[in-house]
């Protein structure tokens, strides 16, 4: 799923775009350039211009490949350091009084992340389980099971969302 430049989204994950994007010269200038103290330059002039009320278009469309190699610039980036990057211009955006809320946001997002990753993994071990020899109700009870497994997935977002703090499984 592509959100799109969604300011919200933005905090915890590039939804703007790429280091492939035009952008107009007179934007460019009014946004004073690429920052020299960002990790990531690209996503935080994305974040400056929404910021500043620029229109920003994606194409959630994959329009060429990028590769990453495994000693490149982009996997040597800490996670802290690309958070601070990010939370930089909403912190100049926000009153002082808010700033702690962009922490936990970032971290929020990030135990979602985590959780969807653990669902997805849950879901992958069941389906690979379930390829035993099929019976006649194998597939009923599977989408049946899924269902389950969104329903209670949704709910466990739900709680986390409202401040629920999550409980290791007893071993």
């Amino acid at each position: 799923i592509f959100p799109g430049p969604f300011l919200p989204v933005g905090l915890s994950r590039n939804c703007f775009g790429d280091t492939n994007a035009l952008i107009r010269r007179e934007v460019f200038a009014a946004l004073g350039g690429f920052s020299e103290e960002a990790c990531v330059e690209d996503w935080d002039l994305f974040i400056r211009a929404c910021l500043a009320g620029f229109h920003l278009e994606a194409i959630p469309l994959p329009l060429y490949f990028y590769r990453v190699h495994s000693d490149s610039r982009f996997r040597s980036l800490s996670l802290d350091a690309i958070r601070q990057t990010v939370r930089r211009p909403y912190r100049q955006a926000l009153p002082p009084a808010l700033h702690g809320l962009l922490s936990l946001a970032q971290g929020q997002a990030l135990r979602i992340e985590t959780l969807e990753a653990e669902a997805r993994r849950l879901s992958d071990a069941l389906r690979a389980a379930l390829s035993l020899p099929a019976t006649p109700k194998r597939p009923d009870t599977l989408r049946e099971f899924e269902r389950t497994v969104r329903n209670m997935r949704k709910a466990l977002l739900r709680k986390v969302a409202d401040g629920a703090k999550p409980v290791s499984p007893r071993p």
